[in-house]
């Protein structure tokens, strides 16, 4: 199970790391004003749904770890700290929140409602 869970957590960090490059490469491409060209438009999409696919993949890998007796404490810090993000990004938006992660958490209800 130590293999196991040390595999899993090189597999982790290493989807991390994907998903940091993608982010970067993402941010660096978007566009700077509405008028969009096809081509650019479908680049962003495949990039999109290629960083939705890394994500699905972290998560999985992190509930594995968990199934196979892993902790918190066995991810190293930045794929920890992203995960803990996703997290808290998936719990509805409370009081306690700082404005920034209200405003982050109405976009992703606005974007799931499909308003």
């Amino acid at each position: 199970m130590i293999t196991t869970n040390s595999k899993l957590i090189e597999k982790i960090s290493s989807i991390h790391n994907q998903i940091e490059m993608l982010q970067t490469t993402l941010s660096s491409n978007l566009p700077i004003s509405d008028k969009v060209d096809r081509t650019n438009k479908l680049n962003l999409g495949s990039m999109m749904l290629e960083l939705y696919g890394l994500n699905l993949q972290f998560l999985s890998l992190v509930e594995l770890l968990f199934d196979n007796g892993g902790s918190l404490n066995d991810i190293p810090k930045e794929p920890l700290e992203y995960y803990n993000a996703i997290q808290e990004l998936k719990k509805p938006v409370s009081d306690t929140d700082a404005e920034e992660i209200k405003n982050i958490k109405n976009y992703i209800n606005t974007y799931k409602n499909g308003v």
